[in-house]
């Protein structure tokens, strides 16, 4: 119940992590004025918040996706290392709304930090698996 709670959260905070995300962008790349354009190229970043979900509705059904989540989260920290390294090394980060810029930080850092739950959560299952006996199932044999 506690792991499900906490998905739920992370769902929450993913879908405001998606309007934060746009509207950095928006006012980094001047287009605070159309933001549906921006909305747009970045409603894949919506299947983290269908992940979180969906892992809290039913944990055990869809635990196998959580590697592939936890590679999606991985991938966006990436990108937004990236993006951090080329806006400071260009010079342009005074000339950039200082709003954009904040956005932006608070997205990667809590992209770093939903990965790092992913990775210990991704963990303790395999801890869990390994500390679970394992049944044998007894077949009943009959003589003839």
């Amino acid at each position: 119940m506690k792991r499900a709670i906490l998905c739920y959260i992370c769902a929450a905070l993913e879908l405001g992590r998606y309007f934060i995300l746009t509207y950095g962008a928006s006012l980094l790349l001047a287009l605070a004025d159309r933001p549906s354009v921006v909305r747009l190229l970045a409603a894949p970043n919506l299947m983290f918040v269908l992940a979180f979900f969906f892992l809290g509705y039913d944990h055990e059904r869809y635990s196998a996706y959580r590697p592939l989540v936890l590679v999606g989260k991985a991938v966006s920290v990436f990108a937004g290392l990236v993006v951090a390294g080329l806006v400071l090394v260009s010079g342009q980060a005074q000339s950039m709304p200082a709003a954009g810029l904040l956005a932006l930080g608070a997205v990667l850092a809590w992209d770093a930090a939903s990965a790092l739950m992913l990775f210990f959560l991704v963990k303790d299952d395999e801890r869990a698996r390994a500390d679970a006996p394992h049944q044998a199932s007894i077949e009943t044999v009959e003589s003839d």
